[in-house]
């Protein structure tokens, strides 16, 4: 169960990572197929 909380815990950080990354920064990496 411990292990579980930490990867949901992973994933709000990459989300709330996501958010704040800056609209240019989403916009060059969704051209260039990262995302």
């Amino acid at each position: 169960m411990q292990r579980w909380s930490a990867g949901v815990r992973n994933v709000q950080e990459a989300f709330l990572n996501a958010l704040l990354m800056p609209h240019e920064a989403i916009r060059e990496m969704q051209e260039s197929g990262a995302i």
